[in-house]
């Protein structure tokens, strides 16, 4: 330890890391790759977006009435996202079980 106080600490370099910018055929490559995922799962992401986007109105005008008139709009949307979200689980596992569907959207990136 004694060597060491010593020396002293070493030397720090600054560099400034060089910013590379991507291959144009990288970026090019990743775009397709993205549109043939969005092309095969398209019926799962449509099904999500009804589902998160069309049911919070259709449970204020049928089921969840009596809430969508008590609570203002934030806390009703708050409650339905987490009701949605929480339904998703037994909806995945019925799917599963009855037509062995493992993900509504499977991409490399996302597997919902």
């Amino acid at each position: 330890m004694i060597v060491w106080l010593k020396k002293g600490l070493p030397e720090v370099q600054n560099k400034v890391p060089q910013l590379i910018p991507p291959d144009p055929a990288s970026i090019r490559a990743f775009l397709v790759e993205v549109g043939h995922a969005i092309k095969r799962e398209f019926a799962g992401i449509l099904f999500l977006a009804l589902y998160f986007l069309a049911m919070p109105g259709i449970l204020a005008k049928t089921l969840l009435r009596r809430f969508y008139k008590q609570m203002d709009l934030a806390r009703y949307s708050v409650l339905v996202l987490l009701f949605l979200t929480m339904f998703t689980l037994p909806l995945k596992m019925v799917l599963r079980w009855t037509i062995n569907l493992k993900y509504f959207v499977d991409t490399p990136w996302i597997k919902f």
